[in-house]
C-alpha cells in the first residue's frame, strides 16, 4: 500500500471521528435538556406496538426497562459523559488535521533552506 493510499484512509478516518464526535455532543446535548419523563414516553411509544405483537421481545422489553429505570442522575452522567467525550475527540481531530497543516508550514520553510545548506557545507 502506498503512501498516498495511506493518507487518503488516515483523511477520511479523520472524517468519521469527526462526526462520531459531533453526533456525541448532539447527544449529549439532547440529554441535557429533554427530561427523564419524555424519553420514558418516547421509549414507550416505540416499542408499543412491538410489544403488542410479541410482549416477551427482548429488545423492546429491554429498552422499555431501561427508559423506566432511567433516573435524572444517570441521565446526568450520560449527558455529562457524551458532551464532554464528544468535545475531547473534536479537539483531538482538529488538533490532527491541524498537525497536518503545520507539518506542510515546515516543509514549505525547509525549501528555501536547501539551498543555503548546500553553501554552508561548501
Amino acid at each position: 500500500m502506498n503512501e498516498r493510499r495511506i493518507h487518503q484512509i488516515f483523511e477520511i478516518s479523520l472524517v468519521l471521528k469527526g462526526a462520531h464526535a459531533l453526533i456525541e455532543c448532539a447527544g449529549g446535548l439532547v440529554l441535557a435538556f429533554v427530561s427523564t419523563s419524555a424519553i420514558t414516553r418516547l421509549v414507550n411509544a416505540l416499542t408499543q406496538e412491538e410489544l403488542l405483537e410479541d410482549p416477551n421481545d427482548f429488545v423492546a422489553t429491554h429498552l422499555l426497562s431501561a427508559a423506566q429505570n432511567f433516573n435524572v442522575s444517570t441521565q446526568r452522567f450520560y449527558a455529562f459523559y457524551l458532551l464532554s467525550h464528544g468535545v475531547i475527540k473534536a479537539f483531538l481531530v482538529i488538533g490532527a488535521d491541524g498537525l497536518r497543516y503545520f507539518r506542510h508550514r515546515i516543509d514549505l520553510a525547509r525549501i528555501p533552506a536547501g539551498p543555503l545548506s548546500a553553501v554552508a557545507e561548501h
